[in-house]
Parts: C-alpha cells; sequence; structure tokens
C-alpha cells in the first residue's frame, strides 16, 4: 500500500481517498458482522453464554475494567482487569 503514496505511482489522490474510504466501511462491516454473529450464538447456546459470563466476572471485579487496556492485560495473564 505504501507504493501509492509515492508521486509517480499514478495513484491520483481522489483514487487513494476512494480506497481508504472502502477499506473502512469493508473493516467496520465485518466487525459488526462479527458481533452480531457472536451474539446470536451466545444467546442460542445457553451453556456457553453461561460460561462467557463466568469467565467475565471472574476476570473483572466491575463493568469499568472492561476495556481494551483490562482485556490485555488479562488475556497476557497480568492479572484482573486494572
Amino acid at each position: 500500500m505504501s507504493g501509492v503514496l509515492d508521486p509517480d505511482s499514478g495513484v491520483t489522490y481522489e483514487e487513494f481517498e476512494g480506497t481508504l474510504d472502502t477499506i473502512s466501511v469493508a473493516g467496520s462491516e465485518t466487525t459488526a458482522t462479527l458481533l452480531s454473529g457472536l451474539t446470536y450464538l451466545l444467546l442460542t447456546n445457553p451453556d456457553k453464554m453461561a460460561t462467557v459470563c463466568s469467565e467475565v466476572r471472574d476476570k473483572f471485579s466491575s463493568a469499568e475494567q472492561i476495556d481494551s487496556i483490562g482485556i490485555i492485560r488479562v488475556s497476557m495473564g497480568v492479572g484482573h482487569g486494572h
């Protein structure tokens, strides 16, 4: 992708901007689809939902701890939440 930033690449600013818009939309739709599918699967499999709830409640003592940093810490085994 960095090659298109070269002024001699032949890619116009409008083409580059359009590509970025497409990538941004595609990425956000992927995330929305994943979250929608995950929610559906958890709601239709109560045993799995109970397992996820138990694990989350074990790792975090409050909802405020559940953010990107808290999740990274837990996934790396650095401790509970913050």
